[in-house]
Formats: C-alpha cells, sequence, structure tokens
C-alpha cells in the first residue's frame, strides 16, 4: 500500500459522525473482494443516486503514471449495487484509518455517509463510502466504450492488471446474484 498521509482532522470528522454503534461501509469495486479489515457481516446492498463508474485514472494499483488504468468511483445519478460490511465498533478506528489510507493516497475521493438499503430485506442502513471528486486531476471524466477498452487492456499497475479488477469486480457481483449488464458487455467487449 502507497504510503498517505492522513488528514487527520478529516478522518477524526469521518469517525465522529459515525456515531457509538458498529461502522456500516458500502463497497462498489476492490473491496467488495478484497476489503482488508475485519468484519463480522457481509450483506449485498443497493445506494440510489450514485452510479458505479469507471470514473478514475489509477497510477499506481491499475496502472502507473506513464500508463494509467481506469478504476471505479461512485459517481452521482442513478444506484448502485455492491456489498456492505459491518465492522464492530472497537475496530471503527483502525478501520478508519485503513480505508483513508487506501482510499484517500490520491485525494480523488470523498468519504461520504449514504444510506443503502439491503436487497434481502430492504432494510435501511446508513454506510461510510466513498464517492468521486470530479474537481481532482484523477478524476476520468465520461468516456466512449472503445476508449475505456484501450485503456483498461493496456494498463497494469502493483494491484495487477486493470483487465482483472474489471473481471473481479464483475463475478464478485455475479456471485451476489446482481444483474450489471453494462459491466458485462463491457466485459464481453475486453475479450
Amino acid at each position: 500500500m502507497l504510503h498517505t498521509v492522513i488528514d487527520e482532522k478529516l478522518m477524526q470528522n469521518v469517525l465522529r459522525l459515525a456515531g457509538r454503534g458498529d461502522l456500516n461501509v458500502f463497497a462498489y469495486g476492490s473491496l467488495m473482494w478484497n476489503p482488508g479489515f475485519p468484519h463480522k457481516s457481509l450483506h449485498t446492498a443497493r445506494v440510489y443516486g450514485y452510479s458505479r463508474r469507471l470514473s478514475v485514472f489509477s497510477t499506481h494499483y491499475r496502472g502507473t503514471e506513464k500508463v494509467p488504468g481506469l478504476v471505479f468511483g461512485l459517481d452521482i445519478g442513478g444506484s448502485c449495487c455492491g456489498v456492505l460490511l459491518r465492522t464492530a465498533k472497537a475496530n471503527k478506528e483502525d478501520v478508519m484509518r485503513y480505508l483513508f489510507r487506501r482510499e484517500m493516497f490520491a485525494n480523488v475521493y470523498e468519504p461520504r455517509y449514504v444510506h443503502a438499503r439491503l436487497l434481502k430485506n430492504n432494510a435501511p442502513v446508513r454506510a461510510l463510502t466513498f464517492v468521486v471528486r470530479r474537481d481532482r486531476p484523477s478524476f476520468a471524466p465520461p468516456m466512449d466504450t472503445a476508449a475505456a477498452i484501450a485503456i483498461i487492456q493496456r494498463a497494469h499497475g502493483v494491484g495487477g492488471a486493470n483487465k482483472d479488477y474489471i473481471i473481479s469486480t464483475y463475478h464478485e457481483l455475479v456471485q451476489r446474484g446482481v444483474h450489471c449488464p453494462q459491466l458485462g458487455n463491457l466485459l464481453n467487449k475486453l475479450k
């Protein structure tokens, strides 16, 4: 993992906003299959008002400075299915610190609490997630599929091939019973 200087004030504010109980984290990309932190439960959930989109240029994990890759960001509009990870309140600060190191190193995400709904029973859950910041240099504006495929097929970073990231995201969703035709179509064109 990259060495990240954590904005301690921001992290403590986000931690304070979590409240006194457990911490719920909504994952929509690699956190789904590789959370990297202890959690006591995992459920498929949906958030409204945001969608998963290839909106972040990756210059470390799935690409390099010379050949950046594309990874998912949670962007405004639509809805998104992902995974809700619940971690015990005793681990909240450690998990928050880990998430800030992992997700905030390029300052392309904004930590935000959103309202999610569990797919199994539609129960509402408040969860922390990371929303893409459109004002950052790492923000990837919308592009056509052919342009995205050209980037994904050639990019490779310390986390592996960019294509494998897309495949892993798709397979995690399928394993959870989530139908994502847009991602499936992208994957078919990557082959």
